[in-house]
């Protein structure tokens, strides 16, 4: 008698990519009539990171998914039969599976300390630095960033910061400050980049 499948998802399942291996994907379901007759399962093909129970038809992950690796797609489809003792009546169906990117990875940038040597009579509106950060991860809002720079007192009219620029001003560079000499004539420019992820996550 024909296998029938109780149950197979019309909708793509959601796969979060912080899922441990052994997690469990979906349990197929599929029944024989015949007597004395079982339903065992397989794959069609190989599918890398999954596995399935030849006898009780649950799909699970063999290794953690990472989005950020490149060996897994987005999405995947999986081909499954059922098939009773004898594989005269196997029936096959699909699940599609949907990788969903976490927000896992924290903005890097080139360099975590630069030093930039400036004369006192730089003009106003010079750029001193362009950042260059990144995100690993794959995807909006988790790969979007976000620049904020924290100064003391005395520096915060000195500098600005236009997304990953900084640019000097409004003010003029003074080197000839007893504030500054307390300071050994050095401006601490410190910048945040953080990602749109949730949560987000943030560099210095």
């Amino acid at each position: 008698m024909e296998i029938l499948l109780k149950n197979s998802p019309e909708e793509p399942i959601t796969l979060n990519e912080e899922l441990p291996a052994g997690s469990l994907i979906f349990a197929l379901q599929a029944t024989d009539k015949d007597i004395d007759d079982t339903v065992h399962y397989e794959f069609v093909d190989i599918y890398k990171g999954f596995s399935i129970n030849e006898d009780t038809g649950h799909i699970t992950l063999s290794s953690r998914m990472d989005s950020e690796d490149g060996r897994h797609p987005p999405v995947r489809v999986v081909h499954v039969r059922a098939y009773d003792n004898d594989r005269v009546h196997p029936v096959t169906t699909q699940l599609s599976l949907s990788l969903l990117d976490v927000n896992d990875n924290s903005p890097r940038c080139e360099g975590n300390l630069i030093i930039i040597q400036l004369p006192e009579t730089t003009p106003i509106d010079t750029s001193l630095l362009q950042l260059k950060c990144t995100d690993d991860d794959v995807s909006p809002p988790n790969n979007v960033l976000e620049y904020s720079m924290d100064l003391d007192a005395y520096s915060l009219n000195k500098f600005k910061l236009a997304h990953n620029e900084i640019i000097l001003g409004p003010k003029r560079l003074d080197y000839d400050n007893l504030t500054f000499s307390g300071m050994q004539f050095k401006h601490t420019l410190i910048v945040r980049v953080s990602d749109k992820g949730e949560p987000s996550l943030t560099s210095e």
